[in-house]
C-alpha cells in the first residue's frame, strides 16, 4: 500500500514540536527559582506542554498521511499515549532540573524522554483502526529509537547550560530545536519503518468525520499548550516577581526591591532622604522568647512603619531587624518628621502571644544630593549615621555629617588595607597568661590579634575585627592565626617554657563558613600539637545564633580533643536553658562583672556563675582581673583561674618567652599585698 504525505501539514507538525519544546523548557527553567509545591507546579506545567506537544506533533503527522482509505483510532489508546508522553517528559525534566544531577541521572532523563516519545508513537500507531495490516522494518525502528535517544540527551544537556535563565536564549532555542528533531525525527523514521498491507485489493477513499475529530483534539491540545504558556508568563510577572522583590514575612519590599528602585530611579536629578533603621534590643527578644515570637514582632513593627511612613514613603525590610525608608523629594525637615513618626510608632508596647514586648529603633539619615546620589553611597552614609546613634544612646535619629564622613573614610580605608595586612605581615599575635591564683601557676594563655597599620598606627581589635567579619577576611586571618598559635605552642613546649592550652577567639563568620573543623585539623597536623593544647573561645551569643549547627561543629572538635570555652559568660540571654547541650569545658566570666565586683549585686551574680559551673562540672575563669581585691574576692567564691593585667598583660611571643623564663606571675598576690596593687597595675599598663 502506497503512503503519501501533505508537505504543508508535515511542516506544521515540525513547527508544533519545536514550539512546544521551547515553551516546555521555558516553563521548566522556573524550577530553579522555586521549591516545594511551586516547583512541582512548574514541572507539571512544563511536562504537560512537552507531552501534549509530542502527542500533537504525532497526530498532525498522521493527518498528513494519505493511505487511500478511511482511518479511525481507538480512543482509549489515543488518550493513554498522551499520558505516557507527559509522564516521560515529567521524569526527564525532574532529573534535568536537579542541581546535583550527574551524568548517569542526565542519561536516564534523556532515556525517559526518548522512551516517552517512542512509546507514544508506537502506541499511537497501534491505536489505528483500518482495513490494513502494519509491519515494521526492524532497521528503521532501531534508527527511530536511536534518533530519539541521541537528540533527547543532547537537548537536555543544552538545557542544563541555561537552566537558570527564564528569558529568551539562543541556547534554549537550540535545545528546543533538538527536542523538536527528537520528536519529528523519531516520528518520521518510525513511519518509514511502517509498511501498510491492504486486506482487500483496493478500497475507495471515503470521507470520514474522524479527521475532524482529530483536528478538534489537536486544537484542544494546542490550546492547552498556549494557555499554560500564557499562565506561566502571567505567574512569572505577577506572582514570582512579588515573591522575588517582597519579603515573605512582612509583605514589605525586600532588599532586591530596594536595589531595583535605586537602579531605575536614583540619578543626579533624584532628591530625597534615605533612612537606615535598626531595631534596638530585638536580639534580646529573639533570645528570650524564640524566633517565632520575634517574627510576629517584626510583622507588627512592619505594619506600624508602613502606616507611620505614609503614602510618600517607601519602606523596605533589608533582612533581620533592619529596615530602610526612601522619601523622594524630601528636604531635611520632612526627613526629620518621618523619622520621628517611625520612632513614635513603635514606642508603645506590642502584645504578642500574651507577651508584652518593647523595642525602640536607631535611625541614620542621609540626604540626596548633599551626601551623594548613588544608592550605595547614600545607604552607606545612612548606615554610618545609624551606627553613630547606636553608640550614643539609641532610640533616636541623626543625620550623616562631616565627622561621620571622616569616620566612614577611615573605615573604608581600613577595609581596603585589611585585605593586605596579612601578606604584608602587619598582623601579630599577643599572648595573655591565665593564672591559677590558688596554686600560683600558669594554666593557659589567650591569643589576641593586633594590627600595626604602617600609617595609622595601632588599630584596636574592636575596630578592625568587625570589618574583617564583614568583608570575609576573617577567614584567612583565622586560618593563619590557628597555624601560628599551634606552632608557637609547640616551640614553647620544646623549649620547656610552657605546656598549657592556648585559646583562640572564634568569630561567628568562621562558624557559619563550616570551615572551622578543617582549619583546626590542618593546623594541628602541620604543627604536631596535641589537640588538648588548643582551646577555642566562643561567645554565648555566637553559640546560640545557629544552635544546632554549632552543636554539631563543636561536638566534632570535642571528639578530636580540642578544648572549648564559653567567652563573655553572663552577657547573653538564652544560654542557661541549653548550656548543657553545648560541649563547653570552661565558662569565662565577662570583665564587666569583675570591674564592678565591689558592688553587692555583682558579687551575688559572680557567686551564682561559679556555682553554675561547679554544678555542671565545668571549669570557670574570670577575665579583666586588675587588682588584688578582685583576685581575693574571686578566690573566696571558688574561682581560682584568672586572667588580666594583675597577672600579666598581653605580650608578643618573644616577650612572653622572657616572662615565662623569669617565672611569670609567681607570687603575684603576695607581692601585690606588700607593694600595693594599684602601683603594680599602673606599671603593667605603662608597659
Amino acid at each position: 500500500m502506497q503512503a503519501h504525505y501533505n508537505g504543508w501539514i508535515v511542516a506544521l507538525s515540525v513547527l508544533i514540536s519545536v514550539w512546544a519544546s521551547y515553551s516546555a523548557l521555558n516553563i521548566a527553567s522556573r524550577v530553579y527559582r522555586t521549591s516545594g509545591v511551586r516547583e512541582l507546579l512548574w514541572l507539571l506545567g512544563g511536562s504537560t506542554v512537552m507531552g501534549l506537544g509530542i502527542w500533537s506533533m504525532h497526530f498532525i503527522g498522521m493527518l498528513a498521511l494519505h493511505l487511500g482509505q478511511e482511518i479511525t483510532y481507538k480512543t482509549g489508546l489515543t488518550l493513554l499515549s498522551a499520558l505516557i508522553s507527559c509522564g516521560g517528559s515529567f521524569v526527564a525534566f525532574y532529573l534535568a532540573t536537579r542541581l546535583k544531577a550527574g551524568p548517569v541521572r542526565m542519561l536516564f532523563g534523556g532515556f525517559c524522554l526518548a522512551s516517552g516519545v517512542t512509546v507514544m508513537h508506537y502506541m499511537g500507531m497501534s491505536a489505528m483502526v483500518m482495513n490494513a495490516e502494519i509491519t515494521y522494518d526492524p532497521w528503521w525502528v532501531a534508527a527511530s529509537i536511536l534518533i530519539a535517544l541521541v537528540a533527547s540527551n543532547a537537548a537536555l544537556l543544552l538545557f542544563r547550560g541555561f537552566r537558570y535563565s527564564v528569558r529568551f536564549s539562543r541556547w534554549k532555542l537550540y535545545s528546543a530545536m533538538l527536542m523538536g528533531l527528537a520528536v519529528s525525527g523519531m516520528h518520521y523514521a518510525g513511519m518509514k519503518a511502517a509498511q501498510f498491507h491492504n486486506h482487500q485489493s483496493v478500497m475507495a477513499i471515503k470521507e470520514s468525520g474522524y479527521a475532524s475529530f482529530l483536528w478538534i483534539g489537536i486544537s484542544a491540545a494546542t490550546g492547552i499548550i498556549l494557555l499554560v504558556s500564557i499562565a506561566a508568563v502571567f505567574f512569572e510577572r505577577h506572582v514570582l516577581e512579588k515573591m522575588a522583590y517582597h519579603d515573605s514575612l512582612t509583605g514589605l519590599p525586600n532588599r532586591y526591591g530596594m536595589v531595583r528602585y535605586m537602579d531605575s530611579r536614583l540619578d543626579r536629578s533624584w532628591t530625597g532622604a534615605v533612612l537606615f533603621i535598626d531595631l534596638d534590643r530585638f536580639k534580646s527578644v529573639n533570645d528570650m522568647y524564640g524566633h517565632d515570637i520575634g517574627d510576629l514582632l517584626l510583622q507588627e513593627v512592619a505594619d506600624r512603619f508602613r502606616q507611620a511612613g505614609g503614602q510618600q514613603t517607601l519602606i523596605y525590610r533589608l533582612g533581620g531587624d533592619e529596615f530602610l525608608a526612601l522619601i523622594p523629594r524630601a528636604d531635611k525637615g520632612r526627613a526629620e518628621e518621618v523619622a520621628q513618626r517611625l520612632l513614635t510608632a513603635i514606642q508603645s508596647p506590642v502584645v504578642v502571644e500574651g507577651y508584652e514586648l518593647s523595642v525602640t529603633a536607631s535611625i541614620g539619615i542621609s540626604m540626596a544630593p548633599e551626601h551623594g546620589y548613588e544608592g550605595s553611597v547614600l545607604m552607606r552614609a545612612a548606615d554610618t549615621a545609624m551606627y553613630h546613634v547606636k553608640k550614643t544612646g539609641k532610640n533616636r535619629f541623626c543625620f550623616f555629617d562631616d565627622i561621620m564622613a571622616r569616620e566612614q573614610a577611615r573605615r573604608l580605608r581600613l577595609e581596603r588595607d585589611l585585605q593586605k595586612a596579612l601578606p604584608r605581615r602587619e598582623l601579630t599575635i599577643f599572648y595573655q597568661p591565665k593564672w591559677d591564683a590558688e596554686k600560683d601557676r600558669l594554666t593557659g594563655m589567650e591569643a589576641l590579634l593586633r594590627w600595626e597599620h604602617p600609617e595609622l598606627g595601632k588599630v584596636t581589635p574592636s575596630e578592625f575585627i568587625p570589618i574583617a567579619e564583614e568583608n570575609g577576611s576573617i577567614l584567612p586571618i583565622t586560618r593563619w592565626m590557628l597555624e601560628e598559635v599551634c606552632s608557637q605552642s609547640v616551640r614553647w613546649q620544646e623549649e620547656g617554657l610552657a605546656a598549657v592550652p592556648v585559646s583562640v577567639n572564634i568569630s561567628s563568620r568562621v562558624l557559619d563558613s563550616a570551615l572551622l573543623v578543617d582549619m583546626i585539623h590542618e593546623a594541628l597536623t602541620a604543627s604536631r600539637l596535641a589537640p588538648s593544647g588548643l582551646e577555642l573561645e566562643i561567645t554565648e551569643s555566637i553559640a546560640m545564633a545557629n544552635l544546632e549547627d554549632t552543636i554539631e561543629q563543636l561536638g566534632r572538635l570535642e571528639q578530636m580533643g580540642v578544648r572549648i570555652s564559653m567567652d563573655d559568660f553572663g552577657t547573653g540571654y538564652s544560654s542557661l536553658g541549653r548550656i548543657g547541650d553545648l560541649p563547653f569545658h570552661t565558662l569565662k566570666i565577662d570583665r564587666s562583672f569583675i570591674q564592678k565586683s565591689s558592688l553587692f549585686f555583682k558579687q551575688a551574680i559572680i557567686r551564682n556563675m561559679v556555682a553554675i559551673a561547679g554544678n555542671l562540672d565545668l571549669g570557670i575563669i574570670a577575665e579583666g582581673v586588675e587588682t588584688r581585691e578582685q583576685a581575693e574576692f574571686l578566690l573566696s567564691t571558688g574561682c581560682h583561674d584568672m586572667q588580666g593585667y594583675f597577672f600579666g598583660k598581653p605580650m608578643a611571643a618573644d616577650s612572653m618567652s622572657r616572662w615565662l623564663s623569669e617565672g611569670g606571675a609567681a607570687g603575684r598576690l603576695a607581692a601585690a599585698e606588700a607593694a600595693g596593687a594599684v602601683a603594680t597595675v599602673a606599671a603593667a599598663r605603662e608597659d
